[in-house]
């Protein structure tokens, strides 16, 4: 194991989403390439001592994997108290800010929510971003068609309280990403994200996304379409000609992932 490359994978989530979690890293490392080692963490303040005890559990019959939980001590409850669109989010979202500090002995690192079920191993995303490359995160970009889906959304969520130039920049779902710590730590991102969630905590809609996507515009990197799969995507794209009204992936790309079911790397529910 020490010739091995160590994938690191960051998640935060609270007691409740425990269940999911279990299922979210049984299928990482079902599917993980054995060359590799995979190190989850798990920032959170509540997770009780009995759902870690499981947690450990679902991934012990993986010696390529390591589990460890970070206490994180309630913090941010007071931005989460004042964040005005709470919808299905915890305070714990807002815990992927503090990435590039907590995790020093990194480059980079995967960020996943845990509403996933992983189909493919993650470490071809992983390798596929290099931190010289000097972007911030690589993610995976919202849908965007030629008849103005995305933008036509984004106007309807959030004209009322943000410029288009604004609302133009949020780009990428943060339910699947890879940052670049290395660039954060050299430009002090952590301060950036949570000095911007605190003065915006007013109108931020799906906080922690709206936040990544706004600081970190444009330095991003796209992953292919087939590598976050969303519910909503048969909303999107109801039949093959709407295949061809895409902005960012090719009607190719769009099909080929629709067709080889499931979805090539991971699969994410509609609140990616």
């Amino acid at each position: 194991m020490n010739n091995q490359q160590i994938i690191p994978v960051m998640t935060t989530f609270d007691n409740n989403y425990s269940a999911p979690a279990a299922v979210c890293f049984y299928s990482l490392l079902k599917n993980s390439n054995k060359d590799y080692q995979y190190n989850l963490y798990v920032l959170n303040t509540d997770i009780t001592e009995e759902n870690k005890v499981k947690l450990r559990k679902t991934i012990a019959n993986f010696p390529n994997a390591k589990l460890e939980f970070i206490n994180m001590q309630g913090k941010f409850e007071d931005l989460f108290k004042n964040t005005k669109s709470k919808g299905h989010y915890t305070k714990e979202m807002y815990y992927k800010f503090l990435a590039p500090s907590i995790f020093p002995q990194y480059e980079k690192i995967i960020i996943t929510d845990v509403d996933v079920v992983f189909m493919s191993d993650i470490s071809q995303i992983y390798n596929d971003f290099s931190v010289e490359e000097n972007l911030y995160l690589y993610g995976h970009r919202l849908p965007d068609r030629k008849d103005n889906w995305t933008e036509k959304f984004l106007e309807k969520t959030y004209e009322k309280e943000w410029t288009f130039e604004e609302y133009s920049k949020l780009n990428i779902s943060a339910g699947f990403l890879v940052f670049n710590l290395k660039k954060m730590r050299e430009d002090d991102l952590e301060t950036k994200f949570v000095d911007f969630a605190m003065k915006n905590a007013y109108r931020i809609k799906q906080p922690e996304q709206d936040t990544i996507n706004f600081i970190c515009y444009p330095l991003i990197k796209y992953m292919p379409f087939r590598a976050v799969f969303c519910s909503y995507l048969y909303d999107v794209y109801k039949i093959a000609e709407d295949f061809s009204k895409s902005l960012v992936y090719s009607a190719l790309e769009i099909k080929q992932t629709f067709e080889n079911s499931p979805p090539d790397t991971i699969s994410l529910c509609n609140q990616c």
